[in-house]
């Protein structure tokens, strides 16, 4: 690649550009892969680092799923050998559903934790190979980053939102709640052992998470696509949102998908149905808004 092709790519790459293509993919990005050990040891895009996101997160006060504590998630950084001044991309396999929320999972954390640039690779592991591009087997690491590079990270809370941010939300009407779960889930026809209440959180809209994403590739479907999809044109791009689901995973597919439709003030609400359905005092329903 040019000097020249290689600047433009960068440029490409600006701080609030959520997605980035394989071809856009270079030197100046930081690839991190949100897969579990194994799977990153078999065959991985060639100088990614390794950052299980499923490390990043415990079970705590009774709840599934939850964010472990910014002190943890920055010693979990640290030792990951992921450099916060220089910009990130993550990916996961995507070779199944449940790769996507591995990546966007990591995004979402990454962004929250404070990290400036983080971008996801739209189609992962399975696009880049499907094209033929190089991987390799084994591990793989960066240079050690001093530990006092992680100090200056602050966490990004307006991208996260507890039970109170919800029931606050819901309670002034201003903002949108969106589900991400399946529509059975939604309507209460189902629910996960874990959680004690069926149904979903009252006033929240259904989106399932696998709407916004081409199921072929599992690559996201374009802006417009997607505002359609989330009937957007009604709302401004600065209208509030918090996405759920049942522990904070698909929930986060949903937080890039209102992200690449142009919102910018989207948050995920970590504890889900995973807190919220198990808490009596919430409010739920069943009936489709």
């Amino acid at each position: 690649m040019s000097l020249l092709l290689g600047m433009a790519v960068l440029l490409s790459a600006a701080s609030d550009q959520v997605l980035v293509s394989t071809d856009e993919v270079g030197p100046w990005a930081q690839l991190v892969d949100a897969r579990d050990l194994e799977s990153y040891m078999q065959g991985h895009l060639p100088g990614a680092l390794h950052l299980d996101v499923d490390s990043l997160s415990e079970t705590r006060d009774n709840t599934v799923g939850l964010l472990k504590p910014m002190s943890e998630l920055k010693e979990l950084f640290y030792a990951a050998r992921i450099d916060p001044t220089s910009p990130v991309v993550v990916y996961s396999g995507l070779e199944t559903s449940s790769e996507l929320k591995q990546a966007t999972r990591l995004f979402w954390i990454l962004e929250y934790a404070g990290f400036p640039r983080v971008h996801l690779l739209d189609g992962g592991l399975h696009k880049w190979r499907s094209e033929g591009r190089p991987i390799v087997t084994g591990a793989a690491g960066g240079p050690r980053v001093e530990a006092s590079a992680y100090e200056s990270l602050k966490p990004r809370v307006a991208r996260y939102a507890s039970r109170e941010d919800v029931l606050t939300m819901q309670g002034t009407k201003k903002g949108i709640i969106a589900d991400l779960r399946a529509d059975t889930l939604y309507r209460g026809e189902a629910k996960k052992d874990f959680i004690a209440r069926g149904g979903h959180i009252t006033g929240a809209e259904n989106h399932p998470a696998p709407t916004f994403v081409d199921l072929e590739g599992y690559t996201f479907k374009g802006p417009e696509v997607i505002r359609n999809l989330l009937n957007a044109n009604r709302v401004a791009g600065d209208t509030p949102v918090v996405t759920y689901c049942n522990t904070g995973r698909d929930a986060t597919i949903g937080y890039v998908a209102y992200r690449i439709a142009g919102f910018k003030d989207v948050a995920v609400y970590d504890g889900s149905m995973a807190e919220w359905g198990n808490d009596a005092t919430c409010p739920m329903s069943t009936t489709e808004k």
